[in-house]
């Protein structure tokens, strides 16, 4: 699930591994207090970051499936409009 990003910005796959390094170290409980809770901001900031891409994919998906969703919704009007009956649209005139 990598994606491209710019140098220097990290994706969602080595955020999340960061994010579970930093989960592990603070279960071993060989941190001191201030270590643990710099480890803790440290978290929560990847945990942020990690959120707000997820956000942006979600996004990105929900648009496509929309485009989709319109897309397949014009092929069917179409369809129906082609397999319109002929006869029928005749059998509606006014006889006159």
């Amino acid at each position: 699930m990598t994606s491209a990003k710019p140098s220097g910005e990290k994706t969602l796959d080595e955020l999340i591994r960061d994010l579970e390094s930093q989960v592990d170290r603070l279960e071993e409980g060989k941190l001191t207090v201030d270590e643990s809770i710099k480890a803790y901001m440290e978290g929560m900031n990847t945990a942020i970051k990690c959120k707000s891409m997820l956000d942006a994919m979600n996004q990105k998906v929900t648009l496509a499936r929309e485009k989709a969703r319109r897309a397949m919704e014009d092929v069917k009007v179409q369809n129906d409009s082609d397999n319109a009956d002929p006869q029928s649209e005749q059998d509606d005139e006014v006889p006159w």
